[in-house]
């Protein structure tokens, strides 16, 4: 006997607190084991919502600069060709009333352009040509980063 108990009730006691000892241990490691999957399950949404936001960046960022370096692509182009027409002077066969034009449109552009003293003028797409191949690269690296963290 122990403490006035019979010993089957002694050992009743034991054997209940390690069936509770065991339930418990496998409850707690039941509940462990459910919030290590749902904080990993939460990291790939997080990692997946990151890929996305990449993709969409990458997206707007291509096609506002895409836009943009077409546009300036276009207007230095036909401004090129314009000072290269004007360069090159009136044709010999040329009218009074041609002349009196191209007098006309070279002073309108005089006054709108200043032109520097080299055989082309310096052309500003090429620097968008290279912002665009920059935000390019910068977008692929995110995107290649966030597809690492999802991995």
């Amino acid at each position: 006997m122990f403490l006035g108990l019979p010993t089957p009730a002694i050992i009743g006691i034991f054997a209940g607190i390690i069936v509770l000892v065991i339930v418990l241990s496998i409850v707690s490691w039941y509940v462990r084991t459910m919030n290590k999957l749902r904080r990993l399950e939460v990291k790939v949404e997080e990692a997946t919502s990151g890929i996305d936001v990449a993709l969409t960046k990458r997206f707007d960022l291509l096609t506002k600069m895409l836009d943009t370096t077409k546009g300036y692509a276009k207007h230095e182009a036909e401004t090129l060709e314009k000072v290269i027409k004007w360069r090159n002077g009136i044709p010999a066969d040329a009218t009074m009333k041609q002349k009196s034009e191209f007098a006309s449109s070279l002073t309108k552009a005089a006054n709108g352009l200043s032109v520097v003293v080299e055989n082309y003028p310096d052309l500003k797409a090429n620097d968008m040509f290279g912002k665009l191949q920059a935000a390019i690269t910068d977008s692929e690296e995110q995107l290649q980063a966030s597809r690492r963290i999802y991995n």
